[in-house]
């Protein structure tokens, strides 16, 4: 039996925080996994957004979050470089409303230091500014994966989603705060320097849905006697009232080097949803292999660090919550594909 489960590769920096919550490099499924102990999309704090692209202030601002333990960041006056990777850049498009987005990651300075987020900028691959926000609430511990912002969207955060443009490191993000001992700067994306795999900054585009999907995976299994059975398994917050999924995905993939796969369709999947522990689940399978082993590789139980690092991909799929069409792309965090 041979298990394939996404690495972590880091190249040009160096990787701290690799094997936390949320990280695919522990991560390991089953048929219809039930990821119910994925942390909260929106915490609790006040934020405001400014845009530079425009003039004026780019919305009302929402919430920010953090760790359910909240810390206070003991003072100082170093400066500190925290590494910063699983960030999420969400845009959340209503029918007929302006669009929002949603930001989260992970921060890591030194093992359980208490860190405070006090602005998050989206800039560029020149490092210029999109949009600003001021965080306010929003407390955590180095290597948390937690949300930091909510508020509305810049025109140009959101003007990739009208296409299938390259979601990968779409834009970098800069976030700034407090530390234990002084002060923290992590830069996210491109802007970085070197590369890593899978990409630190991600950007997701969803309709008429209030938060973005908790997470997604996906499973393959195929057979010597020739039957295969492909999954993937996806987890909303409860809030998103999925009712019904299209058998219709397109899968949007990213490639770390060499030649890129383009967005496809796939069709033929067969869903059913579930509500639990303030989840909505939402399960897809059929009887075929639609996302391949190009996306989806088999890798030898103990790979080479110095081989390719495999695909990851977006599965955007579409249905009704809520009583309205909704759209969402959803980040596959592993694939895994067993052959018995």
């Amino acid at each position: 039996m041979t298990t394939l489960r996404f690495a972590c590769f880091a190249l040009g920096a160096t990787l701290t925080a690799c094997g936390s919550s949320g990280d695919p490099t522990t991560s390991s499924t089953t048929s219809s996994t039930d990821a119910s102990s994925s942390s909260s999309g929106v915490g609790g704090g006040a934020s405001t957004s400014t845009s530079t692209s425009s003039s004026g202030t780019g919305g009302d601002g929402g919430a920010g979050g953090g760790s359910a333990a909240a810390c206070t960041p003991t003072a100082g006056s170093k400066a500190i470089d925290a590494y910063c990777d699983q960030i999420k850049i969400a845009v959340l498009e209503h029918d007929g409303k302006k669009a929002g987005v949603a930001i989260r990651g992970r921060l890591s300075t030194t093992a359980g230091a208490c860190l405070r987020v006090d602005t998050v900028d989206v800039v560029r691959a020149d490092a210029s500014v999109i949009q600003s926000f001021t965080v306010s609430g929003v407390a955590l511990k180095s290597d948390d994966d937690a949300p930091w912002v909510t508020g509305d969207a810049a025109p140009e955060l959101a003007q990739p989603c009208s296409s299938d443009t390259p979601r990968a490191e779409a834009f970098s993000v800069i976030v700034k705060g407090a530390t234990d001992g002084g002060t923290f700067t992590g830069t996210c994306g491109s802007i970085s320097g070197g590369s890593s795999w899978p990409p630190r900054v991600l950007l997701t585009c969803h309709e008429n849905l209030d938060e973005p999907p908790r997470s997604g995976n996906a499973f393959i299994q195929s057979s010597i006697m020739g039957s295969t059975l492909t999954q993937m398994s996806i987890t909303f917050p409860e809030s998103a009232k999925i009712t019904a999924v299209d058998p219709a995905v397109r899968i949007l993939p990213a490639v770390w080097m060499g030649a890129p796969i383009s967005p496809f369709d796939t069709a033929g999947w067969m869903s059913s949803t579930s509500t639990a522990n303030g989840l909505d689940n939402v399960y897809l399978s059929q009887s075929a292999d639609p996302l391949g082993t190009e996306l989806c590789p088999v890798q030898p139980t103990m790979p080479d660090p110095m081989m390719k690092p495999p695909p990851i991909f977006l599965a955007r799929i579409k249905g009704q919550a809520a009583g309205a069409a909704f759209s969402s792309e959803v980040f596959m965090s592993f694939c895994t594909r067993m052959a018995m």
